[in-house]
Order: C-alpha cells, then sequence, then structure tokens
C-alpha cells in the first residue's frame, strides 16, 4: 500500500529542493503566526521566511565544515614541515 501511494504522490518542493517535515512546521507556525497578530495570511511571506531560515541554516552548517576543513589542512601542513 504504501508503495502505491509513493508512486501517487509527489513530494512538495519549494525552489526545487523537497519539503522536510521542519520546513512544513515553520511553514505552518508562520502561516498562524500572521493569522494570530491580524495580519494577512500570506503563503507567499510564511514560505520566503521558511526559505530564508533553511538558506541561513545551510549556510552555517558549511562554515563550520568550512573551518574544519581549514583546520585539517593547517595541521597536516604543519605536520609535514614539523616531523
Amino acid at each position: 500500500m504504501k508503495e502505491k501511494i509513493r508512486t501517487y504522490l509527489k513530494p512538495k518542493t519549494v525552489n526545487g529542493k523537497s519539503l522536510t517535515g521542519s520546513m512544513l512546521i515553520n511553514l505552518t507556525f508562520e502561516f498562524i503566526d500572521d493569522l494570530n497578530n491580524d495580519r494577512p495570511a500570506g503563503i507567499f511571506r510564511s514560505t520566503e521566511n521558511v526559505i530564508f531560515a533553511e538558506t541561513r541554516k545551510t549556510y552555517e552548517n558549511s562554515l563550520i565544515e568550512y573551518y574544519d576543513l581549514v583546520i585539517i589542512y593547517r595541521y597536516c601542513v604543519y605536520k609535514k614541515f614539523h616531523l
């Protein structure tokens, strides 16, 4: 049954990226926040905020990975010249 459902349903995407559970929850909270604060509930603004948050998270993770690689590289260079 699961396979049959998966063949008919396509994953939801935002800017070509599959919408994850956390993205969907954040999108829902943004939408509810608009309703609770008497703002027009706009899916565009909510989606924009979720995309910004995901982009920020990806940037931060990439930065951490970059710094880790720099540290490893410097350690290897140090070991090579100080043996």
